[in-house]
């Protein structure tokens, strides 16, 4: 049965609940600005009613729930949608500052000084003995030779930049993991009781959208409201309170820079650099691996064969003192390396230009399918020149043949590789003969010892038209001329940096739409929590009014019995 008790009991109970749908009010007011908030809501129903003779009898209004107002489908979109922003954003940035480098409108890039490092050359032609125009070729060379080192220079400083990115995005994914670890942990703890922690959800479900732009990530929650993220390719960040941690490692084939590893339960480490596609990691490696690093690549070339191409030239001229087999350029060098990964005891040697006139200027790898045998592979060219037997401690061949002398020796294994250039770091290190460039007599401007002969110099000043050199894009050599092959390498930077800002505009686009969606949905609107805030204080007066009614009640109940 009921009693005026009963009525008491409702007034009161309808006075906590529209106290606490105040408050829940309050909350989203107050936290209109806050950065991941998501709207929360007071779940009022009707409390159990009670069973009478008349029927059931409604015992009043309880709070079920404070829930957020979330769409799962939707955050997973903003976080995919951050991922690949958060990835191009610093392609764009550091693509725009390489793209600086190679800026040509202003007249002091390196093509201006290429076609005057050409016509001072063609004007020696003319006047042979000239003092002046021999000072003009010298000038010019020096010119030539310190723009691609600025250049190189340049490149590798951006380079090196984005490597200490890199090591430091590294940091901050470890950083977050642990974060969303310890989040799952008290998340749990609040939640075992069947509670919302809604504002710990708010906290943990931005660290992942930080998370992810720093790497791409998939996520899930498990049952026991902890969240399991995991990268792209299957390696687990966070499962349930354990973080796993990434570590930036050095690669001693990749001058000096960081690879990223994976560290296991046990302290194993795996390189998942090439499995990151998305997120700033993501960006920051392609950019430099596969933008900066293939710029670097390329104005190696160009150097490497300018100098090769006017030293075969040089070398057979004579100067005004009748001097002859002289260097213009000081010569190329090889450079050889050692896989990072290799498993067997094999070395090579520091290897040498063993003929000058036919060096190779392609970059090459050899790579062992097993301890017998070989391929030597043109990265240049991305092609494969050719499968050998393996003869430990003898030249290579095929080298000697590209006017290299180099060899490898010892015990290799299968997946062992090795790398050979005669190009590599050719445009930091370019620079005049010293003997030439302190005496201008030691110009080969001559064909032969005759006075006034200028048939060497019209024969360097004509490699400008020659089709000396390969494609940017892999073209054998003898297909471009220099001026063609930088010009190229100024345009795969401009229409690399103008994706990159383009991309940039489409993806800022797509998450700004994303993001005005969550607001419709999960944003706090003022303008609705002050109508619910008036509805709520209206309630709360009535229920007010009812307890003043069952207190007249129950005054009236005493004055009777009295």
């Amino acid at each position: 049965m009921t009693n005026i008790y009963g009525v008491l009991n409702i007034a009161r109970w309808a006075l906590l609940s529209q106290q606490t749908a105040v408050e829940v009010t309050g909350h989203n007011i107050a936290n209109v600005n806050t950065e991941g908030y998501t709207r929360q809501q007071a779940i009022i129903d009707a409390a159990p009613p009670i069973s009478t003779t008349p029927g059931q009898i409604g015992t009043g209004v309880r709070i079920t729930e404070i829930k957020r107002a979330y769409d799962n489908f939707l955050g997973s979109q903003i976080i995919s949608e951050t991922n690949m922003l958060g990835k191009w954003n610093v392609k764009e940035e550091s693509l725009s500052r390489a793209e600086v480098i190679f800026n040509e409108t202003t007249g002091g890039g390196l093509n201006k000084n290429l076609s005057e490092f050409w016509s001072a050359w063609q004007n020696l032609s003319l006047n042979p003995a000239g003092e002046t125009e021999r000072q003009a070729v010298i000038g010019k060379g020096k010119l030539l030779s310190d723009t691609f080192n600025k250049l190189s220079t340049d490149l590798k400083r951006i380079r090196d930049d984005i490597d200490k990115k890199i090591v430091s995005s590294v940091d901050e994914v470890n950083q977050y993991t642990s974060q969303i670890a310890e989040l799952n942990k008290v998340i749990h703890e609040a939640e075992v009781t069947g509670e919302n922690a809604n504002d710990l959800r708010d906290k943990r479900e931005l660290t992942i959208k930080k998370l992810a732009e720093k790497i791409d990530i998939n996520y899930y929650e498990e049952s026991n409201k902890q969240v399991v993220v995991y990268t792209a390719k299957g390696r687990p960040l966070v499962t349930g309170q354990y973080a796993f941690q990434l570590q930036a490692v050095t690669n001693g084939e990749n001058a000096a820079l960081h690879d990223v590893k994976w560290k296991n339960v046990d302290g194993t480490l795996t390189d998942i650099t090439s499995d990151l596609t998305g997120g700033n990691l993501a960006g920051l490696i392609e950019t430099r691996d596969s933008n900066v690093q293939q710029y670097l690549k390329k104005v190696d070339i160009l150097s490497s064969t300018i100098v090769k191409e006017v030293n075969k030239k040089h070398v057979t001229g004579y100067g005004l003192d009748k001097s002859t087999g002289m260097n213009f350029f000081n010569s190329l060098s090889v450079t050889t390396k050692t896989g990072a990964s290799n498993t067997g005891s094999a070395t090579i040697s520091s290897g040498s230009v063993s003929n000058p006139q036919v060096v190779a200027t392609d970059n090459y790898e050899v790579r062992f399918a097993s301890s017998a045998q070989y391929t030597i592979y043109n990265t240049t060219q991305s092609a494969s020149s050719g499968t050998y037997t393996f003869s430990s401690g003898s030249s290579i061949t095929f080298f000697q043949q590209k006017g290299i002398t180099v060899s490898i020796s010892g015990s290799a294994s299968g997946g062992d590789k090795f790398i050979i250039s005669a190009s590599e770091n050719s445009s930091s290190v370019m620079s005049l003969n010293s003997t030439v460039e302190g005496n201008t007599k030691k110009v080969a401007a001559a064909k032969s010892e005759a006075a006034g002969d200028g048939d060497n110099a019209i024969s360097i000043g004509r490699l400008q038209g020659s089709l000396t050199m390969g494609g940017v894009s892999g073209a054998a050599s003898g297909t471009y001329t220099f001026d063609d092959y930088y010009n190229a390498v100024v345009g795969t930077v401009g229409i690399d940096t103008a994706t990159a800002k383009d991309t940039v505009k489409q993806r800022e686009a797509v998450k700004l739409q994303l993001e005005n969606r969550r607001e419709t949905v999960s944003g706090v609107a003022l303008d609705e929590e002050m109508t619910n805030l008036i509805k709520y204080q209206h309630a709360y007066g009535a229920a007010a009014k009812l307890i003043g009614t069952v207190d007249e009640l129950l005054t009236t109940l005493l004055n009777t019995v009295r």
